[in-house]
């Protein structure tokens, strides 16, 4: 009777939690959390210069750097291929979404005050044209980035702190205490901050949208303290724990087709 009555218990917390998180949201939150879910031993945390390169030539084949691992958004969503190629004799990161949303991450462990800045560079050659990260039934991108941060939890509301436990005792990972992403959204303007239409604790800055040009690289070097500041309203006081790329196309159905360059945190 008892094994009954706290399955029931833990029935109900977890409709409560999935009725305040929806799936997409909690898999984007998980994104991040799995590289910070265990301490890791120093010698195994990258720093901030193993961030670059994304890909690497090893005995003359392209690949994908080991540190970046794969990550599937959700158990039923298909997989984004990712791969090292060569574009116009770039050795660059491929990413072919075809209905499908999955990422690549890599774990950090410095604070962001140390390391501000983050530069990068990405190109979009296809994707749809009506995506807006601000609708959930057309929250795709082409190419994003995405910074985790830690946090003092006990700082959130509510409702917040209820969702990053809950979270953590369905998941047994620490989610992170707040997303950052950069993106690409047709439908929005360029710098517009966007509240995630699942969850709050992931905010996002548009860089890129219809007035783009595709098929061409766009450099960006982004201050993460201010570009956070302007998202939440509060300087972030916690560490980066975790980087990721994510290129997606499960909500517009459409494919998409991006890639990624030298990605580096760095002190200016």
């Amino acid at each position: 009777m008892r094994n009954l009555v706290l399955a029931s218990r833990i029935l109900l917390l977890f409709r409560r939690f999935t009725q305040l998180l929806p799936a997409q949201a909690l898999g984007l939150l998980l994104l991040l959390s799995g590289c910070g879910s265990t301490p890791l031993d120093k010698s195994e945390t990258p720093s901030a210069a193993d961030l670059s390169p994304l890909v690497a030539a090893t005995n003359g084949t392209a690949q994908i750097n080991p540190r970046w691992e794969d990550f599937k958004i959700l158990p039923h969503k298909r997989k984004t291929k990712y791969e090292a190629v060569y574009l116009n004799g770039l050795l660059v990161l491929k990413a072919d979404s075809d209905r499908s949303a999955s990422a690549l991450q890599t774990a950090v462990d410095v604070y962001s005050s140390k390391t501000p800045f983050l530069s990068f560079a990405w190109r979009a050659d296809q994707f749809a044209e009506d995506n807006d990260v601000a609708d959930r039934n057309l929250e795709d991108s082409p190419v994003r980035i995405i910074v985790a941060f830690d946090g003092d939890h006990s700082t959130l509301d509510a409702k917040d702190r209820f969702v990053l436990e809950q979270g953590k005792f369905f998941t047994g990972r620490q989610l992170p205490y707040a997303t950052l992403m950069y993106v690409w959204s047709n439908a929005q303007a360029l710098e517009a901050v966007v509240i995630n239409p699942h969850s709050k604790r992931v905010r996002k800055i548009v860089l890129s949208n219809k007035n783009t040009a595709r098929g061409e690289w766009h450099q960006f070097k982004r201050n993460v303290v201010a570009d956070y500041e302007r998202a939440y309203g509060v300087k972030p006081k916690g560490r980066i724990k975790a980087i990721a790329i994510m290129t997606d196309s499960d909500n517009t159905g459409d494919p998409a087709v991006g890639y990624y360059r030298d990605i580096q945190l760095l002190a200016q």
